[in-house]
C-alpha cells in the first residue's frame, strides 16, 4: 500500500503524545469508503508521490515493516535523548529502539524548532514520530506551517534518516485538549499537513491517531461538544439528538484514505477504577478487548464501542492500514500514596505481556500475530511525571530507566524466540532499508549504517563508508590501488540551523524561524532575525555594541513583504541616537549628518575627523566627518560677509602625540615627530612606528599599523629656510637604517656595514645580513609572517670601491660573490663557493648551492621549509671553468661518458644518456628521469615513500648498449622486425615491438605507457595483477 512506510512512523509518534488520553474514533461519515475510497486513496497517493517517493528495500511506503515485524519504539523523557535509551538498552541486553517520538507544538515555537532539530540529531537516523499538538489554534493553522514542518523532516531523510511520522492532533476524539471534538476543522488541517509532508519527502508520511473510544464522548470534559455547536451534528453520529456512547467514537474524525499511512490508537492501564492512583495488575484481556470494543468491567460496559482494529486495519473493513499503538505503559504510583498491594515490576510485566502478545501464544510462535497482524509499531511511554488524572501522583510508566525493569523486559519480550521474530530494534531496521555494512558497501545515497556505532563518511564523490571513525587523508591500510585521500566528511550529519538572535549563524547559514534570514555581523559573529540595520545595535548588551555589516549569508525562509513605495516624514533622524546615514537628514535645525565610517552617521551640530573621546569607550573609533547632509544652520550665517583670503593653516591646527588624528593636519606639535597612518580611519604623530599590531595599544584598538608617514618629520623645518637650492643630496648615514628596528622600505639603503635592505612584505623591510624567503621562527609570534627577501639595495659594501676606476671590461663574478653551500640563496649569483656544487632552484623564491638535488621535499630541511625542490639547475657545476679557456672552438663534442647520469641518483633529464651500459634514460614526470635498466610504468614501491608518484617511463635516450654495433656498416634497407625483437609474455612491453615472441600471443595495450603479450585480454581490472599495477587494461590489440 502506497503510505505504508509514513504510517509506521506516523503512528509511532502519535502514540507518544497520546500518553495520558483515553478517546476512540471510527471512520468518516462517508458512504462506501470500505470499497470505492479504497481505491481512490491508492490512486491519489501515487498521483501525490510522484517520482521522489520511493519505499525503502524490505520496508512499503510510509515505512511500513513487512507482514510479522512490528517496530518497537520509545518515547523518552525530555531529559533522556534516544542516544541514551539505546545505549541503555543495549546494556540491558535487548535491542535498539527502531523510533523516537517527541512532543510539539504547532505552529511551531523557536524553542520546538530548536528542539525537534536536536532530537532528530541524537535519534540515530530512526524514524522519528512528531506529535505535532495545535494549542493555540487550529483553525488559524496556516500552509506555511506545515510546509515549515515538512521541510526538517526532508533535511531528516536527506541526512541519511529513515523519516518522519507526524502524528497531528493526538487523541482529537476526546475531551481534554483544545482541538478534540472539532471534526471538520481537524480534517481538513489533517489534509494540508500530509499535503506538505507527501510533496517534499521521499519517505516520511501522517498518522491518524485516536484515543481508544472506551468512554467516549468522555462527558464533564473541558473541551466536550454541546447541543448547539457546529461540531454537535457530526459527532452526533446515529442522529439521535443526543451525544453519548452510542456514537461512533471514530467515524468523524477520519481524514481519508488518501492521507493517511498508518492508524494510531492510545491505550493504558490507569487502574479498575475512577478516580486512578492505586496499584493494580490490569484485567485479563485488558488491551485486546480496548481496541476491539469488548470491554466490560468495573469502569463500565463499553461493547457498544466499534472494533477499531477490524474497521481500519483488517481487509474486512476496507481500509487495511497499518496500525500502530502510538502510546501505551501501565500505572505504578510511586510510593504507592493510594494502596494497592502490585509491585512496578509485576504490573509492568503484565502489561508487556498483553501488549506485546505473549499472553495469547507461546514464546515461539509469532507472538499476538495471530490477534492484530496488522500491529506493525509500539510505542512505549517511556516517563515518568505527575498525573492530574491519578490524583497529582507521580506516575513511573517507564521500563528503560530502572536497570532490573530493563533487563526483565528485555528478557520477557525481544529475547524470547517469538519476540526476536516479530519485533524490530535499529539494527534490523536500517538492515531492512537498505543501510550499508561496514567497510563493504557504498554509503553514499542511504547515508546510514547497519552498525551501531558506525558513521558513514565520505572519502569522494564517489564513494562513502560506513566506519567507527575517519581520519583524514590517504588510509594507507587500504589495498594500493584504492589509496586515495578521504575527506572524512559525515553524510549522516543532519543540517543544523541557527535560532533567532541567541546563536552564532556564520556557520549553519540558515535558520529555524520562518522568516528570518542569517545576518554577519563581523567574521566572528552572525545571527538569525526578520531584519538587520547596518551600524551598532543600541538595544544589544554595551559590551557587544559593535558594527553590524548585514550582509546576508543565506535567503530568507519566507519571502519578505515589497517595501513601502512613500517615505514618509519620520525618516529624519535625531541627535546622536539615531543613524543619519540612511535618512541624511536631521529633525533638529541646526544639525548637520556627519559620517564616523560605512557603519555609522549621526547628526550633530560639528564634527572633528578622528576619535571623538566623548564617545562611550566601546564607540572611539575615527570619525570621517563627512558631510551627508547640508547643516539646517547655514542660512543664519549672514549672506553679505565678504569672502576672506584662504587662511594658512595655524599652528594649532598640528596634531598633538597619540592623542589626535594627524590624517587631515599632516603635521606634528612635537618637534621630533612624524605622522604615521595606522589605516584609512586614523593616523597620529609619534616619533617611530613599526609596521603590524602595536600590543602597548588597548585592547580594542590592536588593529595593524601600515606606519605610512603622512608627514616629513618635524625637525625638517629647523633649517633655514633661505638656503640656496642644491644639487639632489645623496642619501646622508643618518637616513639609512638600522639594523631590524627601522623599516628600510623608504631609505632603501643601511646603517650597518654589511647589511642589506630585504623586504618582508608591502608594509615592512628592514637591513640584516641575510635573508631566508619564508617565516623567520625568531621574529616575535605576532609578526611571523612570510618574508619574500626581495633585496630593496645592494649590500653596502658595493660602494667602497672606488669610483674614480675607469671601466674595465665586464668582470667576472669574484669568487667573493658566490654564494655559500646551503646557506646563501644562489638565484641572483647563479654561482657557488664551493667546487663541485651547483646551484639548484627550489622555487621562484630560493635556490642554493649543493653537490647534488633530488626533486621533491627534501625531509632533511627544518619542517617549515619541507616545499618541493624543482632542482632546476641555474649554474653548471663550478669545476667546469677549469678547463682551459684559450682551447681553440672545436666541433660539437658528443657528450662524453663523464656526462652522462649515473643509475637511479642523477636526473639524466638533461643529459639523456647513462654511464652505465644497458641502462636507458627513463622519465618519470616533468621534474625527474634517471637510469634504470627497465621501467614499469606506475608507482615504483621500492622507492622511499615521499617519492612514491607514477613514473611515465618515457624513453629519453636509446640504450648504452645500441651504440656498440658497427658505426661504419652501410646503409640496408629497414630490417623486418626480427624474433628477438619481439617481446615476451607479461615481462615486456610490446608497445614498440607490436610483435610476440611465444606463438599464439597478442600484444595488447594497457594505457598509453604499458602493453605486452597474451593469449587473450578482457578489458578493466586484472586482478591478477600485482597491487600496485592494478589499472584498466583497454585490451586494444597492437600489430
Amino acid at each position: 500500500m502506497a503510505g505504508w512506510c509514513f504510517h509506521v512512523l506516523q503512528a509511532a509518534l502519535a502514540a507518544t503524545l497520546c500518553a495520558a488520553s483515553k478517546l476512540s474514533c471510527s471512520e468518516p461519515a462517508c458512504s462506501d469508503q470500505h470499497g470505492l475510497l479504497q481505491t481512490v486513496r491508492r490512486d491519489h497517493r501515487k498521483s501525490m508521490a510522484g517520482a521522489h517517493r520511493r519505499q525503502l528495500p524490505g520496508l512499503g511506503p510510509g515505512l511500513e515493516p513487512p507482514d510479522g515485524k512490528t517496530i518497537f519504539g520509545i518515547i523518552p523523557q525530555d531529559d533522556q535523548p534516544p542516544s541514551v535509551i539505546a545505549q541503555r538498552m543495549r546494556e540491558a541486553g535487548g535491542m535498539a529502539p527502531a523510533g523516537y517520538t517527541i512532543f510539539i507544538e504547532i505552529p511551531m515555537r523557536s524553542g520546538d524548532r530548536w528542539r525537534l532539530q536536536n532530537f532528530m540529531s541524537a535519534a540515530q537516523l530512526a524514524p522519528v514520530v512528531v506529535s505535532a499538538e495545535p494549542f493555540s489554534n487550529m483553525s488559524s493553522l496556516q500552509l506555511s506551517d506545515a510546509q515549515e514542518l515538512a521541510g526538517y523532516c526532508r533535511r531528516y531523510e536527506e541526512a541519511g534518516g529513515a523519516g518522519c511520522l507526524l502524528r497531528y492532533a493526538h487523541e482529537m476524539n476526546g475531551a481534554w485538549y483544545p482541538w478534540c471534538q472539532r471534526p471538520s476543522e481537524f480534517r481538513s488541517t489533517f489534509r494540508m499537513l500530509a499535503g506538505a509532508i507527501h510533496a517534499i519527502t521521499a519517505r516520511s508520511g501522517m498518522v491518524w491517531s485516536v484515543n481508544e473510544g472506551s468512554g467516549y464522548p468522555f462527558s464533564g470534559g473541558a473541551y466536550n461538544c454541546q447541543q448547539g455547536m457546529s461540531c454537535f451534528s457530526e459527532v452526533d453520529t446515529n442522529g439521535d439528538g443526543v451525544f453519548d456512547k452510542f456514537d461512533d467514537p471514530y467515524v468523524p474524525y477520519y481524514p481519508g484514505d488518501d492521507v493517511v499511512d498508518w492508524v494510531g490508537i492510545t491505550v493504558y492501564s490507569w487502574g479498575l477504577q475512577y478516580p486512578f492512583g492505586e496499584n493494580q495488575l490490569p484485567q485479563d484481556n485488558y488491551f485486546v478487548n480496548r481496541i476491539r470494543g469488548n470491554y466490560v468491567g468495573p469502569a463500565g460496559d463499553y461493547r457498544s464501542t466499534p472494533d477499531f482494529y477490524l474497521i481500519y486495519c483488517s481487509p474486512q473493513g476496507g481500509h487495511s492500514k497499518p496500525m500502530m499503538l502510538t502510546e501505551s505503559s501501565a500505572l505504578y504510583a510511586v510510593g504507592a500514596p493510594f494502596g494497592g498491594a502490585a509491585s512496578n515490576m509485576d504490573i509492568k510485566r503484565n502489561w508487556w505481556m498483553q501488549v506485546f502478545g505473549l499472553t495469547v501464544c507461546p514464546p515461539s510462535s509469532l507472538c499476538g500475530g495471530a490477534e492484530f497482524p496488522m500491529l506493525k509499531g509500539i510505542m512505549w511511554f517511556d516517563v515518568i511525571k505527575r498525573e492530574g488524572a491519578a490524583q497529582n501522583a507521580t506516575v513511573d510508566w517507564s521500563v528503560t530507566q530502572n536497570t532490573s525493569m530493563a533487563q526483565n523486559f528485555a528478557q520477557d519480550v525481544l529475547n524470547q524466540p517469538g519476540g526476536r521474530a516479530r519485533y524490530m530494534g535499529l539494527d534490523e531496521l536500517n538492515e531492512m532499508r537498505g543501510c550499508a555494512n561496514d567497510d563493504v558497501d557504498n554509503c553514499a545515497e542511504t547515508k546510514c549504517c547497519v552498525s551501531p556505532g558506525s558513521t558513514c563518511y565520505k572519502k569522494d564523490d564517489g564513494w562513502a563508508a560506513c566506519m567507527a571513525s575517519c581520519v583524514p587523508g590517504i588510509d594507507y591500510s587500504e589495498p594500493p590501488q584504492y589509496q586515495t585521500p578521504w575527506s572524512c566528511e559525515d553524510l549522516s550529519e543532519i543540517q543544523t540551523c541557527s535560532a533567532d538572535r541567541v546563536e552564532n549563524c556564520a556557520e549553519t547559514r540558515c535558520c529555524i524561524s520562518p522568516g528570518s534570514t542569517c545576518y554577519k555581523k563581523n567574521d566572528g559573529w552572525a545571527a538569525c532575525g526578520s531584519s538587520c540595520v547596518p551600524g551598532i545595535d543600541f538595544t544589544e548588551a554595551p559590551q557587544y555594541q559593535s558594527p553590524w555589516s548585514c550582509e546576508v549569508l543565506s535567503a530568507p525562509t519566507v519571502i519578505p513583504t515589497a517595501p513601502p513605495t512613500t517615505t514618509p516624514p519620520i525618516i529624519c533622524s535625531e541627535d546622536r541616537v539615531e543613524n543619519c546615514a540612511e535618512s541624511k537628514c536631521c529633525t533638529s535645525s541646526g544639525s548637520t549628518c556627519y559620517k564616523k565610517d560605512d557603519n555609522w552617521a549621526t547628526c550633530m551640530v560639528s564634527c572633528v575627523p578622528g576619535i571623538d573621546y566623548t564617545d562611550p569607550p566601546q564607540y572611539q573609533t575615527p570619525w570621517s566627518c563627512e558631510v551627508l547632509s547640508t547643516p539646517t544652520s547655514i542660512p543664519t550665517l549672514p549672506p553679505t560677509l565678504p569672502p576672506t583670503t584662504a587662511p594658512t593653516s595655524p599652528p594649532v591646527v598640528c596634531s598633538e602625540d597619540r592623542v589626535e588624528n594627524c590624517g587631515e593636519t599632516r603635521c606634528c606639535e612635537s618637534s621630533g615627530s612624524t605622522c604615521y597612518k595606522k589605516d584609512d580611519g586614523w593616523a597620529t604623530c609619534m616619533a617611530s612606528c613599526v609596521p603590524g599590531i602595536d600590543y602597548s595599544e588597548p585592547p580594542q584598538y590592536q588593529t595593524p599599523w601600515s606606519c605610512e608617514v603622512l608627514s616629513t618629520p618635524t625637525s625638517i623645518p629647523t633649517l633655514p629656510p633661505t638656503l640656496p637650492p642644491t644639487t639632489a643630496p645623496t642619501s646622508p648615514p643618518v637616513v639609512c637604517s638600522e639594523d631590524r628596528v627601522e623599516s628600510c622600505g623608504e631609505t632603501r639603503c643601511c646603517a650597518s656595514q654589511g647589511s642589506t635592505c630585504y623586504k618582508k612584505d608591502d608594509g615592512w623591510a628592514t637591513c640584516m645580513a641575510s635573508c631566508v624567503p619564508g617565516i623567520d621562527y625568531t621574529d616575535p609570534p605576532q609578526y611571523q609572517t612570510p618574508w619574500s627577501c626581495e633585496v630593496l639595495s645592494p649590500p653596502p659594501s658595493i660602494p667602497t670601491l672606488p669610483p674614480t676606476l675607469p671601466p674595465t671590461t665586464p668582470p667576472t663574478s669574484p669568487p667573493v660573490v658566490c654564494s655559500e653551500d646551503r646557506v646563501e640563496n644562489c638565484g641572483e649569483t647563479r654561482c657557488c663557493e664551493s667546487s663541485g656544487s651547483t646551484c639548484y632552484k627550489k622555487d621562484d623564491g630560493w635556490a642554493t648551492c649543493m653537490a647534488s638535488c633530488v626533486p621533491g621535499i627534501d625531509y632533511s630541511e627544518p619542517p617549515q621549509y619541507q616545499t618541493p625542490w624543482s632542482c632546476e639547475v641555474l649554474s653548471t657545476p663550478t669545476s667546469i671553468p677549469t678547463l682551459p679557456p684559450t682551447l681553440p672552438p672545436t666541433t660539437a663534442p658528443t657528450s662524453p661518458p663523464v656526462v652522462c647520469s649515473e643509475d637511479r641518483v642523477e636526473n639524466c633529464g638533461e643529459k639523456r644518456c647513462c654511464t652505465s651500459p644497458g641502462s636507458t634514460c627513463y622519465k618519470k614526470d616533468d621534474g625527474w628521469a634517471t637510469c634504470m635498466a627497465s621501467c614499469v610504468p606506475g608507482i615504483d614501491y621500492s622507492e622511499s615513500p615521499q617519492y612514491q608518484t607514477p613514473w611515465s617511463c618515457e624513453v629519453l635516450s636509446a640504450p648504452t648498449a645500441i651504440p656498440t654495433l658497427p658505426p661504419t656498416l652501410p646503409p640496408t634497407t629497414p630490417p623486418t622486425p626480427q624474433p628477438v625483437v619481439c617481446s615476451e609474455d607479461r615481462v615486456e612491453n610490446c608497445g614498440e615491438t607490436r610483435c610476440c615472441t611465444s606463438p599464439g600471443s597478442t600484444c595488447y595495450k594497457k594505457d598509453d605507457g604499458w602493453a605486452t603479450c597474451m593469449a587473450s585480454c578482457v578489458p578493466g581490472i586484472d586482478y591478477t595483477d600485482p597491487p600496485q599495477y592494478q589499472t584498466p587494461w583497454s585490451c586494444e590489440v597492437l600489430r
